[in-house]
């Protein structure tokens, strides 16, 4: 079966073989008002019909550092690198519904009032057979997200998504700026480093 295989910076930090499982997904994230430059995860479940659904975390959030380097590279086979683990698990602590404490125009206000960390994001981009990508967040935009992500319906790929997004297509669900999407066929590698526009500290998101 298939793996998904997860590189930062040439060193392998998690690799998964598909088997069993109806998703599974790379996710990379960042925004201009986090303390954390950017978040790598890797997360995937199993959703039977009438059964119990399984989901499950290889990469719980580790926290990138500008211009750091991610392969993704989808396998033809291999062998998964360590066990994934339940939210329960990793989250003993953490009640299984916790209390909304705020209404969601106030999570957004409380945002919005944060001082920029960093101006924006730039990102490399690189496919096989097409040219290397170059982009950079908006002005307006607030952060940005890069996916890959297999599912057991399309079993030959697995589908590369690179976004941007402002807080106002969050508040209301509506679309992001899509800079690349594309799939990969086994034996495919998408690489993206990501970096940091200058800062201009105290402005407001």
């Amino acid at each position: 079966m298939p793996t998904i295989r997860v590189n930062l910076n040439e060193r392998c930090i998690a690799e998964v073989d598909v088997d069993g499982l109806d998703v599974l997904s790379v996710h990379i994230g960042g925004a201009r008002v986090d303390e954390g430059f950017a978040d790598l995860q890797m997360h995937g479940g199993a959703y039977p019909s009438g059964a119990e659904s399984t989901f499950l975390i290889w990469i719980n959030s580790v926290e990138l550092r500008d211009s750091d380097r991610v392969e993704v590279i989808f396998n033809r086979s291999g062998r998964t690198s360590h066990a994934g683990k339940t939210v329960a698990e990793l989250f003993p602590d953490e009640p299984d519904e916790p209390d909304v404490l705020k209404s969601v125009p106030q999570l957004f206000a409380q945002v919005r009032a944060k001082p920029y960390v960093r101006e924006g994001y730039r990102f490399g981009l690189e496919l096989p057979g097409t040219e290397p990508y170059e982009g950079a967040t908006a002005d307006v935009d607030h952060g940005f997200g890069f996916s890959v992500t297999w599912d057991s319906h399309k079993p030959e790929r697995a589908t590369v998504s690179l976004y941007t997004y402002t807080l106002d297509d969050l508040e209301r669900q509506g679309p992001t700026r899509n800079h690349v999407r594309a799939c990969l066929s086994p034996g495919d590698v998408a690489t993206l480093q990501v970096s940091a526009l200058q800062a201009q500290p105290g402005k407001p998101a």
